[in-house]
C-alpha cells in the first residue's frame, strides 16, 4: 500500500482538524515579519511588531506532531512498506521547496552583490557546508554546526530527520512520546542550550533545534491521544476559553515576551493543550482562524516560511533611505513573498508533495 500526501481521516477524530491551518499561516507570517524588519531596520529596532519569532517555530513543531499523527498513523499501520513510504512522503513534502529557496538565496546575492554568500550569513561558505545544508543535515548537530543558507530552513532540517524518526517511533506506539517529552524538557533547561536558536548548544551530539523539535512533536502526539480518547466528553465553553487563552499566550511570546527556561517549558505544554482545543472550539479564536483568507494563508504557510528570506535579500540594496521608507520596504518584502508563494506552492510544493 502506498502513502499519499493528501489528508486522510483518523479512526476517531474528523478528517480535517479545523483552525490549525489558519494558526500555521499566522505563525509563518509572524516569522516573515520578524526577519523582514530585522534585516531591513535592524534587529533591535522599535518598529518591528515581532520580537520573538523563534517561538512560532516551537508551535510549528507541536502542530507537526498533531497533524502527522492524525494523517498518517492508520496508513502506517496498513502499509506494506511503512517506513520507506513515510520517509519518502516527508522528503518530497519538504526537500523540493527547501532546495528551490536555497538556490534563490544564492541568486539574490549573486545579482545584488556579485557574490554567492556574504560573510554575515550563518553558514560555512564551503562545499561541505552547502552540501550538508542541501541535504537538510546541517542543523542536526551530528556533523557540526554549519548553519543554513536560507535562515528558516534549520527547522525543516530537524523536522525532516529528527522529526521523522520520532514520528516513526510514535506510529509504533504513542507511549514513546512520554519519555521524550520528559527528556526534551530536561535538555532544554540546560544552561548551554538555547530555546531561541536552532544551533544554540548541543546535548548528546544533537543541536538545540533537534531537542526543540523532539519536545514539541512529542507534546503534539500526547495531546492528540488525550483528545482522541476524550472527544465525547469535551465541553465547548471550556474549549473556547482554553483556545482564546492559548492564542493570547502564543501572541505574547511571539510579539516579544522573553520567558525563562522553566516558563518556556510550562507555557509550551499549555500551548500544546490549547492548540488541540482549537479544532473542537466554536469561539472567536476558531472563527478567526477559519476565516477563508487566514485558511488560505495557512495553505501557503510552508512556501511563505521558506521564500521570504530570499525575497528580503533581493531587496536589501534598497534599504537605508530613512526609517519610514525602510518600514515600507519591509512590508513590500512580505507582500512580494505572499504573492510569489502562490506560485511556489502550486508549481513546486504541491507538485512534489502529492507525488507519493
Amino acid at each position: 500500500m502506498r502513502f499519499t500526501e493528501a489528508k486522510s481521516a483518523s479512526r476517531v477524530l474528523p478528517k480535517r482538524l479545523p483552525a490549525l491551518d489558519g494558526l500555521r499561516g499566522l505563525l509563518a507570517l509572524s516569522v516573515a515579519y520578524s526577519h523582514s524588519f530585522g534585516h531591513i531596520l535592524g534587529w533591535q529596532d522599535s518598529y518591528s511588531p515581532i520580537k520573538n519569532g523563534a517561538y512560532a517555530v516551537d508551535v510549528f513543531f507541536i502542530l507537526s506532531g498533531i497533524v502527522l499523527y492524525h494523517a498518517y498513523k492508520h496508513r502506517f499501520d496498513e502499509s506494506e512498506r511503512p517506513i520507506k513510504n513515510f520517509v519518502l512522503v516527508r522528503f518530497f513534502r519538504l526537500w523540493p521547496t527547501h532546495i528551490v529557496t536555497l538556490v534563490l538565496v544564492f541568486v539574490a546575492f549573486l545579482l545584488t552583490q556579485g557574490i554567492l554568500l556574504p560573510g554575515w550569513v550563518k553558514v560555512h561558505n564551503s562545499v561541505k557546508g552547502v552540501a550538508l545544508d542541501s541535504a537538510l543535515l546541517s542543523s542536526l548537530g551530528l556533523f557540526g554546526n554549519y548553519g543554513s543558507v536560507n535562515q528558516p530552513s534549520w527547522s525543516i532540517s530537524v523536522e525532516m530527520w529528527a522529526g521523522s524518526l520520532v514520528m516513526l517511533a510514535f506510529f509504533r506506539s504513542w507511549i514513546f512520546a512520554v519519555p521524550l517529552v520528559v527528556l526534551g524538557a530536561s535538555v532544554l533547561i540546560q544552561p548551554d542550550i538555547s530555546v531561541k536558536d536552532g544551533g544554540g548548544g548541543q546535548y548528546l551530539a544533537f543541536s538545540s533545534g533537534v531537542w526543540r523539535c523532539v519536545f514539541g512533536m512529542s507534546l503534539g502526539v500526547l495531546v492528540y491521544k488525550f483528545f482522541e480518547r476524550m472527544k465525547v466528553r469535551l465541553n465547548v465553553p471550556v474549549l473556547n476559553v482554553l483556545s482564546a487563552a492559548v492564542f493570547v499566550i502564543i501572541a505574547a511570546f511571539v510579539i516579544g515576551y522573553s520567558p525563562t527556561k522553566w516558563q518556556y517549558i510550562v507555557a509550551t505544554i499549555l500551548v500544546a493543550v490549547g492548540v488541540m482545543c482549537l479544532p473542537f472550539s466554536q469561539g472567536w479564536t476558531f472563527q478567526l482562524l477559519e476565516n477563508s483568507a487566514i485558511r488560505r494563508l495557512g495553505e501557503l504557510s510552508f512556501s511563505v516560511y521558506l521564500l521570504h528570506t530570499p525575497v528580503i535579500y533581493f531587496l536589501l540594496p534598497f534599504k537605508g533611505y530613512g526609517e519610514f521608507a525602510n518600514v515600507l520596504l519591509a512590508h513590500l518584502a512580505i507582500a512580494i513573498s505572499l504573492g510569489l508563494s502562490v506560485y511556489l506552492n502550486k508549481h513546486v510544493e504541491k507538485k512534489f508533495a502529492y507525488k507519493w
